[in-house]
């Protein structure tokens, strides 16, 4: 194997660690975004009661409040825990994007120059 292939080589492998890492990537910000629409879900106005509801009508609004506060709890806790993982995430794929760049460039300044004569 040649200098050449191993070059194309390892440029390959960066390049599937940098898919690799924007896959995971993709993964991570796609489970936060439905935390945020979950948590924008239970931000909506509780249900008011009209001039014939009940008893009945109250306990039920009462019982919803409480559990959706309960559950905005819940998914806060979620979602504080799934920005860190994204964000971790973010940070590896910027590493390995630097890398594979990096490689790029290696690898431009290694390449001999088409236009110079031997």
């Amino acid at each position: 194997m040649n200098k050449t292939q191993k070059m194309a080589r390892l440029r390959a492998l960066t390049q599937m660690v940098l898919d690799s890492h924007l896959g995971d990537l993709r993964a991570k910000a796609s489970q936060r975004q439905a935390t945020i629409e979950k948590l924008e879900g239970l931000r909506a106005p509780s249900p008011t009661l009209g001039e014939g509801a009940g008893i009945s009508d109250a306990l039920a609004a009462l019982n919803f409040q409480i559990w959706a506060e309960a559950r905005r709890a819940e998914l806060s806790q979620i979602l504080a825990r799934q920005t860190a993982v994204w964000l971790d995430s973010r940070d590896h794929a910027r590493q390995a994007f630097g890398k594979a760049r990096g490689f790029d460039a290696v690898i431009e300044k290694t390449r001999p120059d088409p236009r110079e004569k031997p």
